[in-house]
């Protein structure tokens, strides 16, 4: 499948669908599973942002909001029952996302 973006992208950019509903929220910013997600790599994550993240204990990246509290940092889904998971060295962020789009049919 090709998707196409107007996005102004920093770096390299590609694009992933969404598995899981980690990122499914009750209200609010939500992006459910199905979804297609455009991440630059040349953005800098910042607080708020969504980022795809690889851990260092598992052989998948992880989809997920950077949050930033004092000098510690998260990644945390957007849906509130799955937990927060505290950042101390054992992740790499890859990208920051810039754009979502739903296939409907």
């Amino acid at each position: 499948m090709w998707l196409e973006s107007d996005a102004h992208i920093q770096g390299e950019a590609f694009w992933l669908e969404v598995e899981g509903d980690s990122m499914t929220a009750p209200a609010g910013l939500s992006i459910p599973e199905g979804t297609f997600v455009l991440f630059d790599t040349g953005r800098d994550a910042i607080n708020n942002s969504l980022v795809i993240a690889k851990l260092s204990d598992s052989n998948e990246a992880t989809f997920k909001r950077l949050v930033l509290d004092g000098a510690q940092k998260y990644l945390k889904g957007l849906n509130p029952q799955w937990p927060m998971i505290p950042v101390n060295g054992n992740c790499r962020i890859i990208g920051v996302a810039v754009e979502t789009k739903m296939r409907l049919v």
